[in-house]
């Protein structure tokens, strides 16, 4: 048992070393995302949106995004959120940068033949930006309130 945690321990230390801060401030990224989640009734509902940030420093960025939601069986879900993203850039993977993300906003459950439903939501998302030139794409997965689980992926360009 001392060995894994010993042999885990130095493992993080080498990913530490390899790292550095990538993201610019300064920097504006815009994309669509498209995402499966468990908002709906039966189970997953499929969702699209899109998502606007601003690099404050090299680490952090700020941004909103907003998302549309159908599970198919009556059920539709809005979404807008805020969040604040801390970034982390491996060296070793030039374009690669790791980021986890705090999300606060609200969401309106619709449900066919019944008034929208608000709720305060709230999220932690995790996921890696491959960075192609001026262009990006971002896999994520996340967890939260009152949607409880999602993951997905977002296209987009930054200036």
């Amino acid at each position: 048992m001392r060995m894994k945690i010993g042999l885990a321990a130095a493992l993080m230390l080498a990913i530490t070393g390899m790292a550095s801060w990538g993201q610019s401030a300064g920097e504006i990224s815009v994309g669509a995302l498209f995402e499966e989640n468990l908002s709906g009734r039966q189970g997953m509902s499929m969702a699209g949106g899109l998502i606007a940030g601003y690099g404050i420093t090299e680490r952090f960025t700020i941004g909103v995004k907003s998302s549309y939601g159908n599970d198919f069986g009556g059920l539709r879900i809005f979404e807008a959120m805020t969040y604040g993203r801390y970034y982390r850039a491996i060296k070793s993977i030039e374009d690669l940068h790791l980021w986890v993300q705090m999300e606060v906003g609200g969401i309106t459950l619709i449900e066919k033949g019944r008034d929208g439903i608000g709720s305060a939501a709230v999220a932690l998302s995790a996921g890696a930006r491959f960075s192609f030139n001026s262009f990006y794409a971002e896999p994520y997965i996340w967890v939260g309130y009152p949607v409880p689980f999602g993951l997905g992926v977002i296209f987009g360009c930054k200036f």
